[in-house]
């Protein structure tokens, strides 16, 4: 029970310093404060959540592999499935018809 009950006070000590940082971070728009800010962060996740450790580091690799993949695929591309000037509208034929609102 003791270890279950210091786990907690570990965990609500993390989560304070997390918010105390994120406060103090608000203020900053520093790179140093945004590191800090994310290593108070994953501190209290790995308190918090210390099963995942492991998991989190590799979907993280994961996650920026995939977005490497898609970036080097260049630029995406959107094309009208139809020409737009053969496509008939709605609103163009009710003023037509003086439907209009």
């Amino acid at each position: 029970m003791l270890l279950v009950w210091r786990m907690r006070q570990d965990i609500e000590v993390q989560k304070t310093r997390v918010m105390a940082q994120a406060t103090l971070s608000a203020g900053s728009d520093t790179d140093a404060a945004e590191k800090t800010l994310k290593r108070a962060w994953d501190d209290y996740l790995d308190e918090a959540y210390p099963f995942q450790r492991g998991r989190r580091v590799n979907a993280d690799k994961a996650a920026l592999e995939y977005l490497k993949s898609e970036a080097a695929r260049g630029p995406i591309t959107v094309r009208p499935l139809q020409s737009l000037s053969k496509t008939k509208s709605r609103i163009r034929s009710r003023a037509n018809r003086g439907q209009g609102t």
